[in-house]
């Protein structure tokens, strides 16, 4: 691949892998992980170890990093400003991505509009999850997401802001731990769910 450098990952559990590319101070993250934990191997990406990196670029030194350490196949998860990163992952091996999941996607830039053209090659089962008091723009990215994607789930997380992980941990946890479990069976139908108290 062009333009790949290594990257080091922290990592914690066992089990089947799971990639999180998250915000580079995204300390609400640590509930996820640790939620994660319980039955897979979460691995993060040590953001320091990337610096010189282009987010364009991204996706390809995590595909060549984790390649090399024998990671083959894995889901991966975006969170907020991590998402186009995710995504472009996903486009990038469409066949190594399990599961595919994307939390708080920023508004589209002029910058990833290129990548966001690209959305039909994900192959992987998919989900956006956006909480409801989100007015960051999150909502039309996801509906962008869902419209592209051939098998993208919507899930909204009721009372959340944009940091949904913290403003409401639980109901955040519980469906991405069965999204993962259970990929297509979690949701039967493509409408929109929203996920109460």
């Amino acid at each position: 691949m062009a333009h790949t450098k290594h990257i080091s990952f922290a990592e914690i559990g066992s089990g089947e892998p799971i990639v999180v590319v998250g915000e580079k101070d995204a300390a609400s993250a640590g509930s996820l992980f640790d939620h994660l934990a319980t039955k897979n191997r979460v691995l993060t990406m040590d953001w320091p170890s990337a610096a010189q990196i282009t987010d364009r670029d991204l996706p390809a030194s995590i595909a060549h990093t984790l390649a090399e350490s024998g990671v083959d196949r894995y889901s991966v998860i975006g969170l907020s400003s991590g998402v186009p990163i995710a995504i472009g992952l996903a486009i990038l091996i469409p066949k190594l991505i399990n599961r595919l999941i994307l939390i708080s996607p920023p508004p589209i830039a002029t910058s990833d509009a290129a990548l966001y053209e690209d959305l039909s090659k994900i192959e992987a089962p998919s989900m956006v999850m956006i909480g409801t008091r989100d007015r960051s723009g999150a909502m039309d990215t996801g509906r962008l997401l869902r419209g592209k994607i051939r098998s993208c789930h919507f899930a909204m997380i009721y009372d959340a802001d944009r940091d949904v992980l913290s403003d409401r941990p639980q109901a955040c946890l519980i469906p991405i731990r069965e999204f993962l479990d259970r990929g297509e069976e979690f949701i039967v139908c493509h409408e929109s769910q929203i996920i109460s108290p």
